[in-house]
């Protein structure tokens, strides 16, 4: 097994990851969201996973999506959470995560 951190830039996220990944929490580090997922496939096939980042209160689409954590930013004065939805796009690729 192993952990992976992936930072999330933007409020929509497509993020290369190996297939099966287990997302865990979404914190910051160093003022900057992060996710953490656990994986048991470190150099076999990888897949495309989709993650939406919320503020507190907006309205969030009607998809088969799963909460993930919700984290505060700004001192406190910006609340979000993050969801995946199960669209995932495998790809098979040999190369090790970053």
């Amino acid at each position: 097994m192993r952990i992976y951190k992936y930072p999330l830039y933007a409020m929509t996220n497509e993020i290369k990851m190996p297939k099966g990944s287990k997302p865990l929490c979404v914190q910051l580090q160093h003022g900057e969201p992060c996710l953490w997922v656990e994986s048991n496939d470190y150099a076999g096939e990888h897949e495309i996973r989709h993650f939406v980042i919320y503020t507190t209160g907006a309205e969030i689409p009607e998809l088969d999506t799963h909460y993930i954590g919700t984290f505060q930013a700004d001192d406190g004065n910006l609340s979000a959470m993050c969801t995946s939805t199960n669209y995932r796009t495998s790809i098979n690729a040999k190369s090790a995560c970053s």
